[in-house]
């Protein structure tokens, strides 16, 4: 999942918001540690469940890394004012994005799901808009594709 989220991050521009849903354990951390990786940020990364949301900063972009698993409401989500993270010098990755559909709608989203073998994942990315569209052409990838996590 690190390799799949890496190459994410070494692609995307600012602006960008990923949307990342699936059970617990299918990964969604560990592609945000790859997008941070990316991104060239140093910090460690790990699930912000009880800050809901950590910022890292890399060479030219800040990830603004939140965990929703937590929260029950759309009023919380909306009090949180996670757009205003989302600027010219930062980009947004929010597991569980689907507790705030205004903002799953959005962003380009990644279900992770598991595979057939204990360690192997399944992938759908879904793109939004042309942005979305542009990201996942350059990384070769199609529409809605299934991906092998590329470890």
């Amino acid at each position: 999942m690190r390799a799949l989220g890496r190459a994410f991050g070494e692609a995307t521009g600012p602006g960008q918001i990923f949307g990342l849903d699936g059970p617990l354990g299918a990964g969604k951390t560990q592609w945000v540690k790859g997008l941070g990786a990316g991104l060239g940020a140093t910090s460690v990364i790990n699930s912000p469940s009880f800050t809901i949301v950590k910022p890292h900063v890399g060479k030219s972009l800040t990830l603004h890394h939140a965990d929703l698993y937590r929260l029950s409401s759309a009023e919380e989500c909306e009090a949180l004012d996670l757009d205003a993270l989302v600027t010219a010098e930062s980009i947004l990755a929010v597991e569980w994005a689907m507790r705030f559909p205004a903002l799953a709608a959005r962003a380009l989203r990644l279900t992770i799901e598991f595979g057939t073998g204990e360690a192997e994942r399944v992938v759908t990315a879904t793109p939004k808009s042309d942005e979305h569209q542009r990201l996942m052409d350059s990384l070769r990838l199609g529409e809605t594709d299934a991906l092998e996590p590329i470890e």
